[in-house]
């Protein structure tokens, strides 16, 4: 039984107690079986958007006791910025993975090919990153990411098992594709926020809490991300940590 169905179980169960005990003391087991209901419901939505929780769907989110971490970039590919990624990577001679939107591999087979050929890992990030992908059947999940691993798998020759859902949501009918397909749901342990920030000093802070283990997450179409990855890098460096793809990371 999975922890959505046991919150939900529980809850139920506490509120029939507390009505069936309500008929004794009114007013305060009424209250009670409220506060119970807000508060299953409160569990159930950060297990939706916080992907950390493993809540619906247990996800890689950060490796213990380990010198390496992980430089995720979501998003991609976009011909102008991840190509500049790939140089400054390939500069400092680190290693990364790519969670790409399907639609965006189609359109751009280039970059991506540079990508595999730079020894880069590429993840699945559905094939149209959707605002209401949370909503979608689980029928219509395995499609986008079967769509998708298609093209992976076509350009890199071997069996893709990493994908990271948009935004970080999970929810019942996402986890049960996942499972399906047998694929690894990777999250983040260091969220560097580059699409909403506006300063260097706003994006460096986030990443210099990084430490051994860590899963960060960028946006290889952010130029942001762009001027500061030198810097980004440096960090990581400094800190004695080597950076490695997702699948070194949890191997």
């Amino acid at each position: 039984m999975s922890k959505f169905h046991k919150t939900l179980l529980v809850s139920v169960s506490l509120i029939f107690l507390t009505l069936y005990l309500g008929s004794k003391v009114h007013v305060l087991f009424f209250f009670l079986s409220f506060l119970i209901l807000i508060t299953a419901l409160f569990v159930i939505v950060m297990g939706v958007i916080k992907i950390e929780n493993n809540f619906f769907l247990k996800s890689w989110i950060k490796k213990e006791g380990v010198q390496k971490v992980a430089l995720t970039f979501d998003d991609g590919p976009n011909k102008e910025t991840t190509e500049k990624i790939l140089e400054i990577l390939g500069q400092y001679n680190v290693k990364a993975t790519f969670f790409c939107i399907g639609h965006k591999i189609e359109e751009d087979f280039e970059t991506i090919e540079k990508i595999v050929a730079q020894g880069h890992e590429i993840g699945n990030h559905t094939w149209s990153h959707s605002y209401f992908f949370d909503l979608y059947s689980t029928s219509k999940v395995k499609e986008e990411l079967q769509k998708t691993n298609a093209l992976i798998e076509g350009m890199t020759k071997q069996e893709n098992k990493l994908f990271r859902p948009p935004y970080g949501v999970t929810n019942p009918h996402i986890a049960k594709a996942v499972k399906a397909l047998g694929l690894h749901s990777v999250g983040w342990s260091i969220r560097s926020l580059d699409t909403i920030a506006k300063t260097k000093k706003e994006l460096i802070s986030k990443v210099e809490k990084v430490s051994g283990g860590d899963v960060i997450l960028l946006h290889d179409t952010m130029q942001i991300t762009v001027d500061h990855l030198e810097e980004i890098i440096k960090i990581i460096q400094r800190k004695n940590l080597q950076a490695v793809t997702v699948s070194e990371l949890f191997n």
